[in-house]
């Protein structure tokens, strides 16, 4: 909710569609989340594998840019940076697939 927030006083100063709607987006999953909603899981897998294609296309663009760069400490900062939405992605889908996983 409060990352929904963030991106919403983005929206409001750049006047764009989109970031409102992608606020709306993390409110309405955050809101499920914290009401067990069982469809709120799959609002989650979605944005995990948005947060996975956007490394996947950063990625690609920083090999573009000529990476890895003859500093060594350039090229593990640059790596290092992109690697974090890789970690959100991932670890919000597997907590919340243990999370709604039925006990049996």
């Amino acid at each position: 909710m409060l990352y929904a927030g963030y991106i919403a006083t983005f929206a409001v100063q750049s006047q764009s569609i989109v970031d409102a709607l992608l606020a709306a987006l993390l409110a309405v999953t955050a809101i499920g989340l914290w009401l067990r909603r069982q469809w709120s899981q799959y609002l989650v897998y979605a944005i995990s594998a948005a947060l996975v294609v956007f490394w996947l296309v950063q990625m690609q663009s920083l090999i573009a840019s000529g990476w890895p760069y003859q500093d060594r400490v350039r090229s593990f900062v640059s790596a290092a940076i992109l690697c974090v939405p890789l970690m959100f992605g991932v670890g919000i889908g597997v907590h919340v697939f243990r999370v709604f996983r039925r006990k049996r």
